[in-house]
């Protein structure tokens, strides 16, 4: 058992009453009071053992155990004297021995990594040696009305850094994250890329924050790549300022009389959010290496909170009308373009199990493989790291297929925009349209037609699991049949009205106003090929979720929570009865 207590929401609000500290906005202070969050942050950061880890705004010092518990040594900047004096007190009650240090400083002032020398030790540090060398993970909670500029200049002053995993606010992540052509990419998106491509792990709920925050969160990673030689980084800078200084206008008017440019070989028709990182340095006079090039990204799985499904159409297909929510199991999608042509495809597995049919799967049948060919992208290697249950009815190979997309997107030389990769993206299946673009979302049509309600989805899961998947085909088929016995209700007319009132429920994000609306035609087709389903739903509701339902076309069950923590034990209940259960 580990040596580190984490802090929780009593005694973080105990701590900050003994200092008698108010949180302002003018910092940017909103602290995480949830153990579970910050350990799924720490293990989401995949450090290794006394890796040295900078943590820039660590406030009452949540993250910061949970980061020391993982094992790293731990630098934190912290700009508040109040609370850099506490840190060192908190760490040393509550992880004593690990290797921690505290410097009072505005991080956007730090211009050398000399500068964290003058860090306070705290405790005292029985292993000093990993202090000696400069940081190379960047793990944190920024403060949200600086998070851009401290990304960057972090970035640019810290050389050694390898990773990057920083909470940032939903909005800030999806422009961070964005593809040239979407209606976000602008100046953080390009710069960013300069580094590497910045791809969003997950969501995290405003409730385990005090004070709570008004906006969504979102984690955004990044391994680092030098791409590029780092004496170009201040024209290349310079570059995107200009080309988004009048997004409307031209690269030829906005870079008018410039010989690097006109001699580039770019395009000066287009406008400069068209432009990839890659394109930016040609602008400039760089050279864009010539081997073959890597991309990451990565796409949520999905719990359909409403579903209801219209009769099928003369090819056999259902008209749906359903809400679908983002989970925090996402697919991870590494692609390497080769230098011939084909495509190799290794599957690995985090969190689930992976049968080993899909192994033996072939590749030509494989969404990612189909999705770079619609890109025109002939030859790559694509490496899958699966946290969605196969088969499961949440849109494991859907959501594959998505992040191939927006990692093959990095790779093409001509933008792709939104429009056309969700396009493409319904080419593919009904699901992998939500896949690019999660949180919560309302389709009609084939599930393909979306309306995003929410940037994030703030609730909390615990997944019921089998060995056996259940093929959609069959389920609705399933379905057809019980209507025609009579079995289930047909749906008539107006079937295909907006769900109001669970819509209206999720303006809050009150998983308790959520639960009694939730709805799933499908529902009872799977529990009719699979009659164990009905004892797996009484027992998620009898573990202490607030509704359990079957996930899409199943055989998953989803069980809504109240909050992480409840999920936490609602998951333990149902380990100890035998379940395969992940809690997301």
């Amino acid at each position: 058992m580990s040596d580190v207590r984490l802090l929780g929401a009593r005694e973080l609000r105990e701590i900050a009453a003994r200092l008698d500290l108010r949180p302002t906005k003018k910092l940017g202070q909103n602290f995480v009071h949830d153990p579970a969050t910050v350990r799924r942050i720490a293990k989401l950061a995949n450090l290794y053992p006394e890796q040295h880890v900078l943590e820039v705004g660590p406030g009452l010092g949540s993250l910061t155990l949970a980061l020391l518990e993982a094992g790293a040594a731990v630098t934190a900047i912290e700009i508040d004297p109040l609370l850099a004096q506490q840190l060192p007190a908190t760490v040393t009650s509550h992880a004593p021995g690990r290797p921690f240090r505290v410097l009072n400083a505005d991080a956007l002032l730090i211009d050398s990594p000399t500068r964290l020398s003058e860090a306070v030790n705290a405790p005292a540090v029985q292993n000093p040696a990993p202090f000696k060398k400069a940081p190379t993970a960047l793990v944190a909670n920024l403060p949200y009305n600086v998070a851009v500029p401290i990304l960057l200049h972090l970035l640019a002053t810290f050389p050694n850094l390898e990773s990057v995993l920083v909470m940032v606010q939903s909005e800030v992540a999806k422009r961070l994250c964005a593809l040239p052509g979407s209606r976000v990419y602008g100046v953080p998106s390009a710069k960013l890329a300069w580094y590497g491509q910045a791809r969003i792990a997950g969501a995290v709920s405003r409730s385990v924050f005090w004070p709570v925050p008004g906006v969504d969160s979102e984690l955004v990673s990044l391994q680092v790549e030098k791409c590029f030689p780092e004496s170009l980084r201040e024209s290349v800078f310079a570059a995107i300022d200009r080309a988004f200084s009048a997004r409307r206008k031209t690269l030829r008017a906005l870079f008018r009389g410039d010989a690097a440019a006109t001699a580039s070989g770019i395009d000066l028709s287009r406008r400069g959010e068209t432009l990839n990182i890659a394109q930016f340095v040609q602008l400039v006079g760089g050279t864009v290496p010539a081997e073959p090039r890597t991309a990451i990204a990565t796409a949520p799985g999905k719990v359909n909170l409403y579903l209801r499904s219209g009769l099928p159409d003369e090819r056999g297909y259902h008209p749906l009308t359903t809400v679908f929510a983002e989970v925090n199991l996402r697919e991870t999608v590494r692609v390497r373009l080769g230098e011939t042509t084909g495509f190799t495809v290794q599957i690995t597995a985090d969190r689930i199990e992976v049968p080993e049919e899909l192994s033996r799967l072939p590749v030509e049948k494989n969404l990612a493989v189909r999705a770079l060919r619609t890109l025109g992208i002939s030859g790559a290697n694509i490496e899958i790291t699966k946290q969605v249950p196969v088969a499961g009815g949440m849109a494991g190979g859907s959501a594959d297929a998505a992040a191939t997309l927006l990692a093959g997107s990095k790779l093409m030389s001509l933008p792709e925009d939104a429009d056309t990769l969700h396009n493409l993206a319904r080419g593919l299946g009904a699901d992998v349209p939500f896949g690019l673009l999660g949180g919560i979302a309302i389709g009609a049509g084939y599930g393909d037609k979306l309306r995003k309600l929410r940037d994030s989805s703030p609730y909390h899961w615990v997944f019921v699991v089998t060995e056996r998947g259940l093929s959609t085909p069959a389920v609705f088929s399933e379905l057809d049949r019980m209507r025609t016995a009579g079995e289930v209700s047909n749906p008539g007319f107006g079937w295909d009205g907006e769900p109001t009132e669970l819509i209206a429920a999720l303006t809050d994000g009150n998983p308790e106003r959520l639960a009694p609306l939730l709805h799933n035609d499908l529902q009872a087709a799977a529990v009719s090929l699979r009659p164990e389903l009905a004892d797996t739903l009484s027992a998620v509701e009898a573990a202490g979720a607030l509704r359990a339902i079957v996930s899409g076309s199943g055989p998953t069950v989803a069980g809504l929570c109240r909050d992480e923590e409840q999920a936490v034990k609602v998951a333990e209940v149902l380990r100890q009865q035998g379940y395969r259960v992940i809690s997301a």
